[in-house]
């Protein structure tokens, strides 16, 4: 299930704190002179289906905010002519946020708690050459084109596998599935050279975390989406098929819904303390900026401090919080790396002294 699109029941204010991460840190994408060459191209998506493109797509409608940043890291997004989503203050690289904002969206204004795919009526008219997501939902959804309608028309459609896959059936640990992806759209989109560059960076900053954390100790960490809560229920469960089970474990730490075989799965408020994690991740949307994201973060901490079934815990009551953009982590994503390595900082600060 796409957490993020759900309809709150009622909406805690929570409040986490993301704190200043690494984020963004890479020099803008820069397309090398191998864009353009080696067409037509084929890739498997996620469930193994063949995609093939007979050239360099030219109007490219990625259907998530996640798959536009692909492009913009790809330092493709010249030829993205419209998205499913739209870009939010805050929700996007530094370097990318203005000219996000500015990409054409397909679904009109964004209203909190809704969400709308993109129709069949609206897509096939943009006359798109390739589709990409990353969510299931983008193609499923009552009124939206699937991708048996995009063949049908000969439009070539991508489904990724780093976070909506449910053929893919293990637990994500690494980042094997994100960098699949990359290497995929860099071929479709001639920009594979600049793929690979993205994934060796990613790898190295993993493995210079992992590096310096290897001897600490393991905490575990119960990662929680403040946004989503509700009177009723904290959200959904990350389990270990979700992004953020890599994050953590590459981080030096250990999911609390470790053992579940889901991304979303269903959980209370009375489950958490059964949990016990040693840490809290407090994640944020932060939707409208940092003030906002701030306001989140800290009206988390409170309502888990006031909260009968939570207030009591050991994590709570010690403060044990750690904080991350929610962007950093929720979705197969060039910036994963950096919620790896600003996640192992705050639990082995030590490691870092």
């Amino acid at each position: 299930m796409d957490t993020r699109w759900r309809v709150p029941l009622v909406a805690v204010a929570v409040a986490l704190t993301v704190t200043a991460c690494g984020e963004a840190t890479r020099s803008p994408a820069s397309p090398s002179g191998a864009v353009g060459e080696g067409y037509p191209v084929t890739v498997q998506e996620c469930g193994g289906k063949d995609v093939t493109v007979a050239q360099r797509p030219e109007r490219v409608v990625p259907l998530s905010a996640t798959m536009l940043e692909h492009l913009f890291w790809l330092g493709v997004q010249d030829s993205v002519v419209g998205s499913g989503e739209s870009v939010r203050p805050g929700t996007f690289p530094p370097q990318f946020q203005a000219a996000g904002e500015q990409v054409r969206s397909l679904t009109g204004p964004y209203v909190p708690g809704s969400y709308d795919p993109v129709s069949r009526e609206v897509l096939l008219a943009e006359r798109p050459d390739l589709v990409i997501s990353d969510f299931t939902s983008t193609f499923e959804a009552a009124g939206a084109a699937s991708q048996a309608d995009l063949a049908e028309r000969g439009v070539p459609s991508y489904l990724a596998f780093s976070t909506d896959c449910a053929p893919e059936a293990a637990a994500q640990t690494t980042f094997d599935l994100v960098y699949r992806d990359l290497e995929n759209v860099g071929r479709l989109m001639g920009a594979p050279q600049r793929a690979q560059e993205l994934v060796t960076d990613m790898r190295a900053t993993v493995a210079d975390v992992q590096s310096t954390v290897a001897d600490a100790d393991r905490p575990t960490v119960w990662a929680f989406t403040v946004e989503e809560a509700q009177e009723t229920s904290p959200g959904s469960a990350l389990g270990n098929r979700h992004t953020v089970n890599a994050v953590i474990e590459l981080a030096g730490g250990r999911n609390v819904f470790g053992d579940l075989d889901e991304s979303f799965a269903v959980t209370t408020w009375e489950e958490i303390p059964r949990r016990d994690p040693d840490v809290i991740l407090l994640l944020s949307y932060g939707y409208g900026g940092e003030k906002e994201r701030q306001e989140a973060l800290a009206a988390g901490r409170q309502a888990l401090a006031t909260n009968p079934a939570t207030r009591s815990m050991r994590a709570v009551r010690e403060e044990r919080f750690a904080t991350l953009d929610y962007w950093l982590v929720g979705a197969g994503s060039v910036r994963n790396a950096d919620g790896v390595a600003e996640l192992a900082r705050q639990l082995h600060p030590d490691a870092f002294r």
